[in-house]
């Protein structure tokens, strides 16, 4: 698109101003490629492509480990300054601790709120995530809510999504007022708490 403006303006200087020789269009034709270099900003936004394996890195303390298939927003960068999409349905975090699926770049979670009160996800209508340790219930007015599962619920983790583990649902105070479950892996276990 930047290109396009250089010949309208070599045109246009060409035409008012008529000044012996070549010199003239010579330094035209190099402020233009100058001026096109400067206007053009897509390399640095621009969506290249699909991105792979989404994890979501998560730091208990010293421990640093991965939820596998889930990402934080559903962009990636590709490198060289393009950015690309994670496919429409993949699992993300909406940066409120709600899980939602990828649609057009954006994570769009559901419409709920942490809640759950007396529930443990074992009731009829609850729907339980035995990778992110959670699960919806329905509230008496008939709205979604979710919690965390209980502590010790058995789980899958995905932390590589080409070798899942039988894992245990621990509780861990994030020290911000805010708590969760994790799913640890159960060849883990003896680490967590360190």
């Amino acid at each position: 698109a930047s290109a396009s403006l250089c010949l309208p303006v070599l045109r246009v200087c060409c035409r008012a101003v008529r000044i012996r020789g070549k010199m003239f269009l010579t330094l035209v034709a190099a402020a233009c490629v100058f001026f096109t270099m400067g206007l053009d900003m897509s390399s640095s936004t621009e969506t290249a492509g699909l991105c792979t394996h989404p994890k979501k890195e998560v730091i208990h303390g010293s421990i640093r480990f991965n939820i596998g298939g889930h990402t934080d927003n559903c962009t990636c960068k590709l490198g060289d300054g393009k950015y690309g999409k994670y496919p429409d349905g993949t699992p993300c975090f909406d940066g409120h601790y709600h899980i939602g699926n990828c649609s057009g770049g954006v994570c769009q979670a559901p419409k709920s709120t942490y809640g759950c009160a007396g529930k443990n996800g074992s009731e009829p209508g609850s729907v339980v995530n035995n990778v992110t340790c959670t699960f919806d219930c329905k509230n008496e007015q008939g709205g979604i809510e979710w919690a965390f599962s209980a502590d010790g619920t058995p789980c899958v983790n995905e932390d590589d999504p080409e070798n899942k583990k039988t894992g245990t649902c621990k509780f861990r105070d994030l020290g911000n007022g805010k708590n969760e479950t994790i799913c640890f892996p159960n060849d883990q276990l003896h680490l967590f708490g360190c």
